[in-house]
């Protein structure tokens, strides 16, 4: 859904409407969207890469070890979560 908008996102912006203008993202939300979706496209990748048949569970290790040291940040949210 977050992918569409952002295809939509110049498109909307165009329409001159209140509640359309008032319900769009600012730009900083825009800019964390796009973050978002990158995360996204790179997660996806990983999650492609497990479900392939030739994955040892040394290759599965070494994909999680790098999504971890990646996005380390969310990591330690939720090792520190109780």
């Amino acid at each position: 859904m977050l992918r569409r908008y952002v295809q939509l996102h110049y498109y909307i912006l165009n329409i001159e409407d209140e509640q359309i203008e008032s319900s769009i993202a600012n730009p900083r939300e825009n800019r964390k969207i796009d973050t978002l979706c990158s995360t996204y496209d790179e997660l996806d990748s990983v999650c492609k890469a497990l479900l392939q048949d030739d994955v040892t569970c040394s290759g599965a290790r070494a994909l999680f070890d790098e999504v971890i040291k990646v996005h380390l940040k969310t990591a330690s949210r939720l090792v520190s979560a109780p």
